[in-house]
């Protein structure tokens, strides 16, 4: 007799600690982290409460800077429709690896005269350059003009380390800072915003202020 209330004893201490350890496990899974964005390389945001639509837009921004040019197009919905129009044109698989080939080729272009940010924009590679600092500086509800329902508009500040890697200005000087506007579509597509490039620009955000001896070329 003793030796079945030992055994029930012992059942019933191993089944509080596989509860409590079970317990334990999903608090773990229910404490809040850092928010990621949902394609492509994951971005963590300070403080941990920005809109998916924050990640998607630091994600893309960071994406220009690790030549992540596969991440860019599945974000962006104007390549997107691209590749939607060549696989409905032709049913060759050739086709639309062409076509990814171009847009690679179109997103990793960098020449001088592309490198001037004119009245009606500048592609997206000039201003998300390798090595510039990127920060989320606010949101709002975006254009309501493009071709999807925007979810939010993220503003991002962007200073240049070097005048080597910045873009430059009508004037040709080099642009120390300067906030631009990713709008990301409800469905999670950053959109096209303007004539050259998909960023909104922030009228009068542009900085010429350089540090001066500190500054390496």
């Amino acid at each position: 007799m003793r030796g079945a209330w030992r055994w029930f004893a012992a059942a019933g201490t191993g089944a509080l600690a596989g509860l409590a350890l079970w317990w334990w496990i999903v608090s773990l899974g229910n404490v809040d982290g850092p928010h990621t964005s949902s394609k492509g390389p994951g971005v963590a945001l300070a403080g941990g409460t920005a809109d998916r639509a924050d990640g998607i837009a630091i994600g893309y921004a960071r994406a220009f800077q690790q030549s992540a040019w596969d991440d860019i197009i599945e974000w962006t919905w104007w390549m997107q429709e691209r590749l939607e129009r060549v696989q409905l044109e032709s049913s060759d698989p050739a086709a639309l690896a062409r076509a990814r080939v171009q847009l690679r080729a179109r997103l990793r272009k960098r020449v001088v005269e592309g490198n001037q940010l004119r009245p009606e924009g500048i592609e997206d590679q000039y201003i998300f350059a390798p090595g510039a600092l990127l920060e989320v500086v606010s949101v709002d509800a975006g254009r309501q003009d493009l071709v999807k329902p925007v979810r939010q508009r993220t503003w991002i500040g962007v200073t240049y380390p070097t005048r080597s890697c910045a873009p430059r200005d009508e004037a040709g000087n080099p642009l120390r800072t300067i906030t631009v506007g990713v709008n990301v579509s409800t469905d999670g597509f950053v959109l096209k915003a303007n004539v050259i490039g998909n960023l909104d620009i922030c009228q009068g955000s542009t900085g010429y202020i350089w540090p001066g001896k500190a500054e390496m070329n």
